[in-house]
């Protein structure tokens, strides 16, 4: 078991260069065996293969570890894409929310500044029509009876305007609701999204753990 976990290591470091020479020279002196006999006794050409060949096929054949490795990379890359695609959707969201809160906002207050004006015009239109009767005719009782009208009008306008608030109210909670409501969702995404992140960390770990030996 020692001798194979010897040589596993002698090949790991051999055919690995790239990821540095960490103790590789050492390990290799513990044998008896230095990094250049190593290089000198796998280059020898066999009596079939020209060199040329030999390359080519070096070239294309992979260690476990590497391919590991590699693997390792492209998972990782992919992951980074997926968070920035989300991250990105999320905001995009966001933006068209507040536009929307925005419009609606600015609708309410049209309509608001709307009926307003027109309160205002009725309540002149009344007033003008209460001095031209007066003019017309000082009679006790058409005075009266115009009182009374505007009286009833005021009334009725006031309690338009009071439903109107009512109304603008509601409709604003409701929208802050769905706000609120959509934030704990795109919180809730991201939350699941980190986790899977751990998870597949997690899980490359104990892969790329299962091929280095430590003890």
């Amino acid at each position: 078991m020692a001798k194979f976990r010897n040589d596993f290591r002698k090949k790991f470091f051999r055919d690995n260069k790239h990821l540095g020479n960490l103790g590789a020279d050492k390990l290799l002196n513990e044998t008896g065996t230095s990094d250049m006999e190593i290089t000198k006794k796998t280059s020898k050409p066999s009596v079939n293969s020209t060199v040329s060949q030999k390359k080519v096929s070096k070239k294309l054949t992979y260690d476990f570890t590497e391919y590991c490795l590699l693997m390792m990379m492209m998972m990782m890359m992919m992951m980074m894409m997926m968070m920035v695609v989300v991250v990105v959707v999320v905001v995009v969201m966001m933006m068209m929310m507040m536009m929307m809160i925005m419009m609606m906002m600015m609708m309410m207050m049209m309509m608001m500044m709307m009926m307003m004006m027109m309160m205002m015009m009725m309540i002149m239109m009344m007033m003008m029509m209460m001095m031209m009767m007066m003019m017309m005719m000082m009679m006790m009782m058409m005075m009266m009876m115009m009182m009374m009208m505007m009286m009833m009008m005021m009334m009725i306008m006031m309690i338009m305007m009071m439903i109107m608030m009512m109304m603008m109210m509601m409709m604003i909670m409701m929208m802050m609701m769905m706000m609120i409501m959509m934030m704990i969702m795109i919180m809730i995404m991201i939350m699941i999204m980190i986790m899977m992140m751990m998870m597949m960390m997690m899980m490359m770990m104990i892969i790329v753990s299962s091929l280095f030996d430590y003890h």
